[in-house]
């Protein structure tokens, strides 16, 4: 058996580089033959890390892509182009289908995980332990919905959350804002195209932030609001985000329990160690 960990990673693999065929920047040959097809063959290994997961669906997409992408190669060898590029668009939405049903696995099994999730009741406020929000002032709506999630672990745990609707007027802002980042142990980054376009956040809030996670190992959590940069940058795309789809392609309840999920998971690791 795999594991649950070896499943997650090599499920996140295929929807990354799916998405990096999707940009042109492997060949859909390559994202089959490298990515898929390993899988493809493991698929019965991987299947008893999916004890309570129904397959199924995702089982006839395998078999079916297969015989699909072996149509295409057998078209192509006989130098039938027309028949070759029917045969490979059909396999395309195969795949399609397939990152599809593994974005979903690969969802229910983070949200899995966060369930045993059992945050720590805080004596007192952690002193150099709290939360580092960063976002565009353009995403002030999701701010408020994660800082509703996040209140009760600051009432209840006495957890530190951080953003800058703390500056008040009159105060040194930027001498605030790089004691909170000094003072975190998490970095949530709200991630948008508004975020990513933000000069004031790379230079005031960013840059800090990275160097602080390589010296002094700060985690950073990207939550993905919308499309963006963020997975073609190169700084910030190393570390894994959250969420996979973005929250704003999601219904209401979903975004509420990917929320809740995110919340439980900054309890984890701002509780670890201590």
């Amino acid at each position: 058996m795999t594991g649950l960990s070896d499943s997650r990673n090599r499920i996140f693999t295929i929807i990354e580089r799916y998405d990096d065929y999707l940009k042109d920047n492997i060949s859909f040959d390559d994202f089959y033959n490298k990515v898929l097809s390993p899988f493809l063959i493991a698929n019965r290994e991987y299947k008893n890390d999916f004890t309570d997961v129904n397959t199924d669906s995702l089982d006839l997409c395998l078999t079916n892509i297969k015989n699909r992408y072996d149509a295409y190669r057998r078209q192509l060898d006989l130098g039938n182009e027309q028949e070759a590029r029917k045969e490979k668009k059909e396999t395309i939405l195969v795949a399609n289908e397939i990152v599809k049903i593994l974005e979903n696995i690969r969802e229910y099994l983070s949200a899995k995980k966060s369930e045993s999730v059992k945050p720590v009741k805080y004596d007192k406020p952690i002193v150099g332990g709290g939360i580092f929000i960063c976002y565009s002032h353009k995403d002030r709506r999701w701010l408020e919905r994660l800082q509703v999630h996040l209140q009760p672990l600051k009432r209840d745990f006495g957890m530190i959350v951080w953003d800058d609707t703390k500056i008040k007027t009159g105060t040194k802002w930027k001498e605030e804002i790089k004691d909170a980042i000094n003072n975190s142990k998490v970095a949530v980054l709200l991630i948008s195209a508004d975020f990513m376009a933000s000069d004031f956040i790379h230079s005031n809030e960013l840059a800090p932030i990275l160097a602080n996670a390589k010296d002094k190992g700060t985690t950073i959590m990207p939550v993905v609001l919308s499309a963006s940069w963020f997975f073609d940058d190169e700084n910030l795309s190393q570390y894994q985000a959250a969420n996979i789809k973005p929250l704003n392609q999601l219904t209401k309840a979903q975004q509420e329990k990917t929320l809740y999920r995110i919340s439980r998971n900054i309890a984890s690791i701002s509780s670890s160690g201590l």
